[in-house]
């Protein structure tokens, strides 16, 4: 019997990471490009470790192994951004919470877990693991384990949704029943049709 139901947030309960979206941070199309990069470089993966307090305190390291970039970097890091919610998961999420528990399990930097504390799926949701206070990211079982030990999840009472293949695969190898986010309407299906089989 299905009791709970994970999140993950990048990609899912927000936009996934795309020049569209990047748009929404108001970087022009350059500094978008350039803002890819750096977001699935090894330096930003620490920064999710939380090794890195705040995008700023990467600029040195980046423009180290980007001299070329060097002035976009600066720029984009100390941008003012902001997450583009994905509605329909949000309200899916939302409709859940009334039958289920519903948690959180994201890799994300500390800066931007502080910019989003006051977001409905932050405030709707029972609880979260998050990799800057964990110091461990998907798709590393540990992570998955402090979720588990944390609120006493049980696997196979609980519904995984991330949008990372590696992310889906570790959840399904430790007997989550995980589903790969690719469209709400999908995810909607899939969650719906795991629950109604439990």
């Amino acid at each position: 019997m299905i009791k709970n139901v994970v999140f993950d947030i990048n990609g899912v309960l927000t936009n996934i990471m795309s020049l569209e979206t990047v748009a929404s941070f108001d970087y022009t199309l350059a500094e978008g490009a350039v803002f890819i990069k750096l977001a699935s470089s090894e330096i930003w993966k620490n920064y999710d470790l939380g090794f890195y307090k705040t995008r700023e305190s990467m600029i040195d390291d980046f423009c180290r192994i980007y001299p070329d970039d060097a002035e976009v970097i600066e720029r984009v890091l100390r941008k003012p951004f902001r997450y583009t919610a994905n509605e329909k998961m949000v309200s899916f999420l939302v409709s859940l919470k009334k039958k289920y528990n519903v948690y959180l399990l994201s890799n994300v930097g500390q800066q931007d877990l502080d910019r989003i504390a006051d977001r409905k799926f932050m405030t709707a949701a029972d609880g979260g693991v998050f990799s800057c206070m964990e110091g461990c990211v998907k798709p590393d079982q540990k992570i998955y384990e402090k979720l588990i030990e944390k609120y006493g999840i049980v696997p196979e009472e609980t519904v995984f949704i991330d949008d990372g293949a590696a992310n889906v695969a570790t959840a399904r190898k430790m007997g989550f029943h995980a589903v790969r986010y690719i469209t709400a309407r999908r995810t909607e299906s899939q969650v719906c049709r795991i629950i109604a089989l439990e």
